[in-house]
This record gives structure tokens, sequence and C-alpha cells, in this order.
């Protein structure tokens, strides 16, 4: 029995300036509630700073993909297995979360947990071993329309080998 082969799919992602636009008026919004609302002016100024430094890191990371484990290619492949690559040129095989949101206009990929063994240097030269999961990708329609309809319709009706039983892609 042969598998069903699909129409590769390869996108080269940018740098969206419309998604570092939104990162930076939710970061606005944020500081203005704490300015607001925070009598203390040391947790003050902690959180605006908290919340300035985690809009900096991920407009880097997500919108301008500046940074090593920023996201650089997405690909499905004719047997419609995906795989991402970062600015490390590591690829990775990740499998689909449930959570994943499909727009027209904004596409979110989330992946449920890939075990990525990272270490912390800690005092006196010791590694600390953690595992972390993969970042998302967040893609705004606003390079290919043709590209990004084929991925949504890829992920709304696609075969998915990792699809678990809570996965929702193709209800909502």
């Amino acid at each position: 029995m042969s598998k069903r082969t699909i129409a590769p799919i390869f996108i080269a992602l940018e740098a969206s300036y419309l998604l570092l636009g939104a990162l930076l008026a939710v970061s606005s919004v944020a500081i203005l509630i704490v300015w607001f609302y925070v009598d203390n002016a040391w947790l003050k100024v902690g959180l605006m700073l908290f919340v300035m430094l985690n809009c900096l890191y991920f407009s880097l990371r997500d919108a301008l993909l500046l940074l090593k484990n920023s996201w650089k290619t997405l690909e499905i492949n004719a047997l419609g297995q995906l795989s991402l690559t970062n600015n490390k040129a590591e690829v990775f095989k990740p499998n689909l979360s449930g959570q994943t949101f499909i727009h027209p206009y904004l596409t979110v990929l989330l992946f449920n947990s890939i075990e990525i063994r990272q270490y912390l240097t800690v005092f006196k030269g010791q590694k600390l071993f953690f595992k972390a999961g993969l970042p998302p990708l967040i893609l705004f329609n606003t390079q290919n329309n043709q590209l990004h309809r084929k991925l949504r319709v890829w992920l709304r009706w696609g075969k998915h080998a990792e699809a678990s039983s809570d996965n929702h892609l193709a209800g909502t």
C-alpha cells in the first residue's frame, strides 16, 4: 500500500513588522497598566523592566528573527512531514499541538513537548540539565498568499501522523 503524497510546502520566514507592532502595542498597554495600578515604586520599576525585557526578547526572536533560536524555514515534504530549521541550522521534526491556531491572516503553530537537552553552567562549572519545549511559530499572512493557503489547508485537513486524540486542528 503506497502512501499518499502532497505537493511540498517550503516557506522561508522573514521578519514581520506587523508582529513587531503588535508586541510593542501589547507591551505598551502592560506598562501603562503597571504605571497606573501599582503603588510600590520598586515593584513598579521591576515589573516595567520585566515587561520591556520580555518585549525586547520576543521582538528579536519572533518578529525580527535575529536570535539563534529563531525559526528560519518551515518545510512540509511530499509525505506530509513537518520540519523546522532555526538560525543555528538545527532541524526539528516536531509534533503539532491541538492548540495550533489557524486563521486566514494569522497562523500560530504550537508544538507538543520535545525533549531538548539544554545545560546551564552553574556555580563551580557544574552543569544543570533542564528540558525546554520548542518556541511557537507565528506567521502573519503578508508574504505569499498561496504558500500560506497551502499550509492552512494542510494544517486543517492533512493526516498528521503525530495527531493525538485531543487534536482540534480540523475543528476550529
